[in-house]
């Protein structure tokens, strides 16, 4: 590395990819509530930041993040969500109902507008954003508010977007399994991507996993057949 490089990185004026962060302390990370995603994250979602999610809808994605928000505290705020939501949703995930924030915008940049305030207030300390219409400095300004608010922002992309690479502090990709979500880590903030797993539903959902299938013969009984003629 040539001396005046080096002279920089020593002071900590640059960053080198595949190094740690420049902070000199580790990120702090709170337990996704699975074993295993917190393994491939390194110890969970972080405490703050920007969470992008690339997922169809209605495979999982709340489900996958219902474990994290029921040990965590503070208020959720939904922002925009493409579905209608039922307080028995939140009664069967055990979160109280006192902490669920509905915001409904009608369009997108109000969204945005909604999801900034909600963070840097910290009268949200979790927001869910639904928006597929991102661009870099959008995600500038949700990083500065959720720094501002300690709080986390997980956004909800359609994996058919167009990727723009978005300066987002991890990046989880999901796809549909028999018993859960396969979960790619795409891009983490201060390195690269680190891997995919298969995270079982079993555990925390039983009845939504589908039962194995038998290999013991058909359970199909043959009727009597009748003398003709």
């Amino acid at each position: 590395m040539h001396d005046s490089l080096l002279s920089l990185k020593q002071r900590q004026w640059i960053w080198q990819a595949g190094q740690a962060p420049l902070t000199g302390d580790e990120p702090l990370n709170h337990s996704t509530g699975f074993a295993s995603l917190d393994e491939l994250l390194h110890g969970g979602y972080p405490a703050q930041g920007v969470v992008e999610i690339e997922s169809l809808c209605g495979i999982g994605e709340l489900r996958l993040l219902a474990p994290y928000l029921q040990t965590q505290p503070g208020d959720i705020a939904l922002i925009q969500p493409p579905f209608v939501t039922q307080a028995a949703f939140f009664n069967t995930l055990d979160i109280a109902l006192e902490r669920v924030l509905i915001i409904e915008p009608a369009t997108a940049q109000q969204a945005l507008w909604a999801a900034e305030q909600c963070l840097k207030s910290g009268a949200c300390r979790h927001v869910l954003l639904w928006q597929d219409s991102l661009e870099i400095h959008h995600v500038k300004r949700l990083q500065l508010a959720s720094r501002q608010g300690n709080a986390l922002l997980f956004i909800h992309k359609s994996p058919a977007v167009t990727r723009l690479s978005l300066p987002v502090t991890l990046t989880l990709q999901l796809k549909p399994t028999a018993k859960g979500l396969h979960i790619t880590a795409r891009k983490r903030k201060g390195g690269f991507a680190h891997g995919s797993l298969e995270l079982d539903f079993s555990t925390h959902y039983p009845s939504l996993v589908n039962a194995p299938i038998s290999h013991h013969g058909s359970t199909v009984l043959p009727f009597a057949r009748t003398k003709q003629g």
